[in-house]
C-alpha cells in the first residue's frame, strides 16, 4: 500500500445519530465499529495522518489510533459543514480525502480514484443523479478560507457550498458510473440497513 504524504483522510462523525436511535460512530459492523471501518478505508486508500471530526462536546467512541487525530466543532448546531470546515482548518497537507461515517459502503479503490483525479488546488466532488455527495470527496486545504466564510455567515448548506467550490476553480466534478452508484448508500436510520445486517454495540 502506497501512502501519499500530501494526503491526510478525514471521517466526518460529529452525528448524533438521532434517526438511528445511537450515534453511529461507535455502532458496530462485523468485528468493527464504523469509526474503525472508515479509518482502515482511509488508510487503504493511501493517506498519511487522519482525523476525525467530532461535535464541539463529543469524543470519539473508540481509543484512536496512533496516526488519528480527533478535530472538535467550535460550536454546536452547524451541522456537517462545520467538520470539514475544522479539518481543513487543522489540516497540513495540501489535500484531505472526507467520509461520512455513515457512508460504509465506499471502498478504498473509489477513493483512490477520487484521489488521482485532482488538479492544482482544486478536489473533487462525487454527483449522483444530479446530487452531489459532499461527504465522500476530496478537498483542497485551500477551500478552508470560503468555509470559515460560510460558517460566520450561517450559510451551511453542502450543496451550495459545493456549487460555489465549482464556480471559484476548487473542485471539479465526477460523475459517479451507475455501477458505484450503490456505494453512496446512507445509514441514517435502522431501516436503511442492508437485508441481514445487524448492527449492535
Amino acid at each position: 500500500m502506497t501512502v501519499d504524504p500530501e494526503l491526510s483522510g478525514a471521517v466526518i462523525a460529529g452525528g448524533a445519530g438521532r434517526r438511528m436511535g445511537r450515534p453511529k460512530q461507535g455502532l458496530r459492523l462485523g468485528g468493527e465499529t464504523l469509526l474503525q471501518h472508515q479509518l482502515r478505508i482511509l488508510r487503504e486508500a493511501g493517506t498519511g495522518t487522519r482525523w476525525v471530526s467530532v461535535g464541539c462536546h463529543q469524543d470519539m467512541a473508540v481509543p484512536p489510533e496512533p496516526d488519528v487525530r480527533c478535530v472538535r466543532d467550535a460550536e454546536p448546531g452547524l451541522g456537517p459543514l462545520s467538520g470539514v470546515s475544522a479539518v481543513l482548518e487543522a489540516l497540513e497537507t495540501p489535500w484531505a480525502l472526507v467520509l461520512a461515517v455513515d457512508l460504509p459502503a465506499i471502498t478504498a479503490d473509489f477513493l483512490r480514484e477520487l484521489a488521482a483525479r485532482k488538479g492544482a488546488d482544486r478536489g473533487v466532488v462525487p454527483r449522483v443523479s444530479g446530487r452531489f455527495e459532499p461527504l465522500a470527496a476530496l478537498y483542497p486545504k485551500a477551500m478552508a478560507p470560503a468555509l470559515r466564510a460560510r460558517l460566520r455567515r450561517r450559510d451551511l448548506t453542502l450543496q451550495e457550498m459545493v456549487r460555489d467550490g465549482i464556480a471559484s476553480g476548487h473542485l471539479t466534478v465526477f460523475e459517479v458510473p451507475r455501477q458505484d452508484q450503490p456505494l453512496f448508500s446512507n445509514w441514517n436510520r435502522p431501516e436503511d440497513l442492508p437485508p441481514g445486517m445487524s448492527l449492535t454495540d
